[in-house]
């Protein structure tokens, strides 16, 4: 008898296509969501929109609703085009207060954030720092620190003032969307009691905006006391959804997976899309994954449908070489031949991971209860924040929670070694199928 300890801990997919070339949501749909599909889970950033951050550019149209005043960035809206910032210099001073007033406020986070994520994706040895520095997940905890500044800036100005700057962010990039509320109605008619779910990692302000914009049915956002992302987002989805994970019911996920941040959604779906991503879902999974397949696809925006309607083949600039021609779609005993080196490092790497965590589990899951408790604290400063306005209350919770995560991420220090190496291996073998699709 096979002791359990030598019993694999990863396998293959059944079934993996790459499509380079865009289409459109429904063609996606018609290719990766069944009929009998009950649950389809979709993430926001970057994936309802070709390359935008709803949250983030929230963030900076209340730079711009404090620099140049409510009824100014009313009149300024008609002629607003699409970027983080906009500098009217017909009004220098209030500009001038715009760009200093943006500088201060999101400076030093977004050059946290470029430099631990943006560049450390790029850069091995920054990304292996990352982890050390940070925990098995550097991506969400690096993320918290301007999504604290953004829930800051949202606290400092009434609910309905935010969610009208959340509404005229979405209406101004309408022309990035990859889905349209008729996709949705149609995608309900050929999937007869699906329900259609948005988790994402940004405000429930934006979440609930998007919702109301395309139809969708229910949301999960993120609060200034419960970030969204990573882990937490599949924890809430499982707690809510009992579909997934339950034999015989098919789940899909779309997400764009920045920076590999929905990874770990492999663990709960039966089908899974990434959609216009650079770091999409790996072909190796858990031994006790339900995925059975992943669909990796570059979706049409609302105005290269348009162009293509106009008889223009378009494509929007920012997808440079990712535009080009090319698909293919790969089964069970070619993945066993193509990736089993691969899958073999996945497997060592997994069972070293396991003997790591055990040997470090009491240590470590007393500064995760720690963690635990501060969120608790940062509620009840959330709380008294909407009802009383900023107090030193919260600075404090949050200083408290982010050390709380840098005891974590020390105590955890082992195991991020071996996390950093298991994600590496898991991204070429990916990485692999996408050089055999672009030679053809």
């Amino acid at each position: 008898m096979m002791d359990p300890s030598d019993a694999p801990r990863t396998r293959l997919v059944e079934a993996f296509r790459l499509a380079r070339e865009p289409i459109a949501f429904r063609e996606l749909c018609e290719r990766a969501v069944p009929p009998e599909t009950r649950l389809l889970v979709l993430d926001l950033d970057r994936t309802l929109h070709l390359g935008r951050n709803m949250g983030e550019l929230l963030g900076w149209e209340i730079s711009a609703y404090r620099g140049y005043g409510p009824e100014y960035l009313t009149e300024l809206e008609p002629r607003r085009r699409a970027g983080r910032m906009y500098v009217e210099w017909r009004r220098p001073r209030a500009a001038l207060r715009y760009l200093w007033s943006s500088f201060w406020v999101w400076g030093p986070p977004g050059l946290f954030y470029l430099l631990w994520c943006k560049i450390a994706a790029k850069v091995d040895v920054l990304r292996r720092r990352s982890y050390l520095r940070f925990g098995p997940e550097p991506v969400q905890a690096v993320q918290r620190v301007p999504q604290y500044v953004l829930f800051r800036q949202m606290a400092s100005l009434p609910e309905e003032i935010v969610r009208e700057l959340a509404r005229r962010v979405w209406e101004r990039y309408r022309a990035d969307l990859i889905v349209e509320r008729e996709d949705l109605e149609w995608l309900r008619r050929r999937c007869p009691g699906i329900r259609i779910v948005l988790s994402t990692a940004s405000p429930r302000q934006v979440a609930e905006t998007a919702s109301a914009a395309l139809g969708i049915d229910e949301v999960i956002g993120s609060s200034l006391h419960r970030i969204n992302g990573g882990r937490a987002k599949l924890q809430e989805l499982r707690a809510r959804y009992p579909e997934l994970g339950a034999p015989g019911v098919i789940t899909v996920g779309m997400s764009d997976t920045g920076y590999g941040e929905d990874h770990c959604w492999t663990e709960a779906f039966t089908r899974l899309v990434d959609v216009n991503s650079s770091s999409g879902f790996p072909p190796i999974v858990s031994a006790s994954s339900p995925l059975r397949a992943i669909d990796s696809a570059q979706i049409l925006t609302h105005a290269e449908k348009d162009a293509r309607a106009g008889g223009q083949a378009w494509l929007d600039p920012r997808r440079g070489r990712l535009g080009a021609a090319g698909e293919r779609e790969f089964h069970g005993p070619e993945l066993e031949v193509l990736l089993a080196p691969l899958r073999a490092a996945v497997d060592r790497l997994a069972r070293e991971l396991d003997v790591r965590q055990r040997q470090l589990g009491e240590a470590v899951e007393r500064a995760r209860a720690r963690c635990a408790a501060v969120d608790d604290a940062l509620e009840t400063a959330a709380l008294a924040l909407a009802a009383h306005g900023p107090s030193p209350d919260l600075l404090g919770a949050l200083e408290e929670r982010r050390s709380a995560e840098l005891q974590l991420a020390r105590y955890a220090r082992p195991v991020s070694e071996v996390a950093f190496a298991l994600a590496r291996t898991l991204e070429r073998s990916r990485e692999l199928l996408e050089q055999r699709v672009a030679a053809g």
